[in-house]
């Protein structure tokens, strides 16, 4: 097995990791800033649920078909876009650290 491959793979998702939960910051504290009604829909506790567990899939909902997909800001589509970036880089590396393990 090429364990130095692997450890690159780990390192680059380890900083990805990083570079994707400061995205997400930048981000909750732009829709914090700018749209203070729909960041406190957010914050609302039901059933025990914390807010910061399913606040991302809230905001992503809201970006994709709710009031944040009706805003022309350009900032938060540029946000969004990082934070999809993110993800499809994690999957893609994520695999390779599989394949690397399985020796394909």
């Amino acid at each position: 097995m090429n364990w130095l491959l692997l450890s690159i793979i780990l390192i680059i998702l380890c900083v990805i990791s990083i570079l994707s939960r400061m995205n997400e910051k930048l981000l909750f504290s732009h829709i914090k800033k700018l749209y203070p009604d729909e960041w406190e829909k957010f914050n609302i506790t039901k059933m025990g649920v914390k807010p910061y567990e399913v606040l991302p899939e809230l905001l992503e909902n809201s970006i994709k078909q709710g009031f944040l997909s009706k805003q022309n800001d350009s900032l938060l589509a540029k946000l969004r876009m990082k934070f999809k970036l993110f993800k499809f880089l994690s999957l893609g590396l994520f695999l390779a650290s599989i394949l690397c393990l399985t020796g394909i």
